[in-house]
């Protein structure tokens, strides 16, 4: 798979993989560590599928952790081998590994059958007795001395408790690059939203942009869960993808995870700078297409639409899609419309350009003077009649970015309607590139009056 141009950055943190079967805590103690619910938990064994990515920091040194889906269980055989070879890759890119087992259950076949594969990866490996919330229940980690040899560790992912000495431990061992307030942090990284309906090819896409097999693809629709957190570096630049799951009607998210990961596929949006909204080729845009463009829209996140697996349609059909697009997703008509194809990775060099004017349009900020040397060109700019009398357009000054946000200071605001605010918008847009980001327009409210001189008092008039 051809890989998308990338550059050497600064040192990487410590990596730390976590493994283990299903349902053990790996995903609550990767929620603990990294500060945030970014991994779903719940009761259902292989509910993680695909690696997640996170970072914490510990005695002010930063570290890489990695969940992985559960191994060696019947319940997951579907996705098993893809599961492998995940884990696979993040223990080659791992320090140590942190083997999790479930302290209340006792020692299973399957720990012995996952210690055993582990050993042949070649990295040390820690056992993490995990759910043991008391000291009292810490006596049941012993059984699992025999495991052989390895470092083990009593610990509660839900209390905290144990973690302390953990990470002391893992400090001493491995120390990690320090912590420092100039390097972003990955939360601090854009961050793009890949939204869907399923087996659209997010995942596809996000594999064929990193040139390897990052997050598990297949034809079954529902394959992901959870939102996937990967780092993709191009050009020098630092992108963070979310891959989510595919959108589905409420009524068909059958399982509790399904109903879970449309919640995350959500907070997603909102934690996102801008977002690929994913669309097949071979079908025609859905009511879930154009509500994933609402809630982009409502997020006032920056949009780009994806026509995927143009490969599979003849490049003569291409014009109707684009129109189909313009018609169907006319309210969110900023948004640049790209055939692409995550297969045969035809249009990704114009999305990856595509992508980065549209984070320019979205961070740029322009000055009140450039802004009112527009609007000048009438003393007064009428945006609207109302009851016979003009609107006008006294002031505009912009006030945040992200989306870009513009204070209007009005002759009457308490009339100003949806079509004058258009207008407004309809004016930015043809005087300045805002492609692919939304605008708001906030009403200020009318221009500040000019202070009066105060009358004199009797004294001061009097005064010789």
């Amino acid at each position: 798979m051809q890989k998308i141009r990338e550059t050497v950055t600064a040192p990487a943190p410590v990596t730390i993989t976590l493994i283990g079967r299903p349902n053990v805590g790996k995903s609550t103690l990767f929620n603990r560590l990294t500060g945030r619910r970014q991994a779903i938990v719940t009761s259902v064994p292989g509910t993680t599928r695909d690696r997640r990515e996170g970072t914490f920091v510990w005695n002010g040194l930063q570290y890489r952790l990695y969940d992985t889906g559960g191994l060696f269980a019947d319940e997951t055989e579907m996705f098993q081998e893809a599961i492998l070879e995940q884990c696979r890759r993040a223990i080659e890119e791992s320090a140590v590994v942190w083997l999790v087992v479930d302290g209340r259950e006792g020692l299973t076949a399957s720990d012995i059958e996952l210690m055993a594969w582990l050993r042949k990866q070649g990295k040390p490996v820690w056992v993490l007795v995990n759910k043991l919330d008391t000291p009292s229940l810490q006596r049941q980690a012993a059984e699992f001395y025999r495991l052989g040899p390895a470092r083990l560790w009593a610990i509660s992912a839900e209390t905290g408790l144990g973690l302390g000495d953990l990470l002391d431990e893992l400090t001493r061992q491995w120390p990690s690059v320090p912590e420092t307030p100039e390097s972003p942090t990955l939360e601090e990284i854009p961050r793009i939203a890949i939204v869907g309906r399923p087996n659209v090819g997010k995942s596809s896409l996000v594999n064929r942009l990193l040139g390897y097999l990052r997050v598990i693809v297949s034809e079954i629709p529902g394959t992901t869960r959870d939102v996937v957190d990967v780092e993709w570096r191009w050009d020098g630049h630092r992108w963070i993808l979310l891959d989510t799951a595919g959108h589905k009607k409420r009524s068909k998210a059958r399982d509790w995870p399904e109903r879970v990961s449309l919640l995350m596929l959500r907070r997603a949006l909102v934690r996102s700078d801008l977002v690929w909204l994913v669309l097949d080729a071979t079908q025609p845009i859905r009511r879930r297409d154009r509500q994933l463009a609402g809630w982009s829209l409502q997020a006032g996140k920056g949009l780009l639409v994806l026509w995927n697996k143009v490969d599979l349609v003849p490049p003569s059909a291409r014009p109707a899609l684009l129109e189909q697009a313009r018609e169907l997703l006319k309210f969110v008509d900023y948004a640049p419309v790209l055939c692409v194809s995550a297969l045969t990775g035809e249009g990704l060099g114009i999305l990856i350009e595509t992508t980065e004017t549209v984070w320019h349009n979205l961070t740029r900020r322009l000055t009140t003077g450039v802004l009112n040397r527009y609007f000048e060109r009438e003393a007064d700019t009428v945006v609207g009649m109302a009851q016979g009398r003009p609107i006008r357009l006294k002031y505009i000054t912009q006030v945040s970015t992200r989306p870009p946000t513009f204070a209007l200071f009005l002759s009457r605001p308490g009339r100003v309607r949806p079509e004058h605010l258009q207008k407004i918008e309809n004016w930015l847009r043809n005087q300045f590139d805002f492609t692919g980001t939304p605008i708001r327009l906030v009403i200020a409210g009318r221009e500040v009056q000019r202070a009066r001189p105060k009358k004199p008092s009797p004294s001061a008039a009097s005064a010789p």
